[in-house]
């Protein structure tokens, strides 16, 4: 049988899981990531807007050209405002988390429509009692 190993603290490397954040905090050990196959980084993305057509196909598209995965999705129309609310994985986004908040920022822009992107980790945290 083999003997458990033994990581003195300063043999763990951390990685970020939420972005910048001080030593420690919201990080994880590399070493437990690698066990794993890594944790789902996930996010929020919310898109408000007068409804037209093309508007999933185009927030979908979008993910997908970053490799980011489509967990979940929630869309109504209300008295033809368009509202959708998707929850993302981007643990394999092809751009930095912030590159492809703005990317769908500014197509929300282009669009006429408010697209916000949110990691869930700051979503949780606001939305916690």
């Amino acid at each position: 049988m083999d003997s458990p190993v033994k990581i003195s603290a300063d043999m763990i490397e951390y990685q970020s899981i939420c972005g910048p954040c001080p030593p420690h905090a919201g990080r994880v050990p590399v070493q437990i990531l690698k066990l794993y196959g890594g944790l789902p980084m996930r996010a929020v993305i919310t898109v408000v807007g007068k409804d037209m057509v093309g508007i999933l196909s185009s927030v979908s598209d979008q993910c997908a050209r970053n490799q980011v995965n489509i967990i979940e999705v929630s869309q109504s129309i209300l008295q033809e405002m368009f509202c959708m609310i998707m929850l993302v994985d981007v643990s394999k986004c092809s751009v930095p988390f912030t590159a492809f908040a703005e990317e769908l920022e500014t197509m929300g822009s282009e669009m006429n429509l408010s697209i916000h992107v949110m990691h869930e980790d700051i979503f949780n945290s606001m939305h916690r009692i």
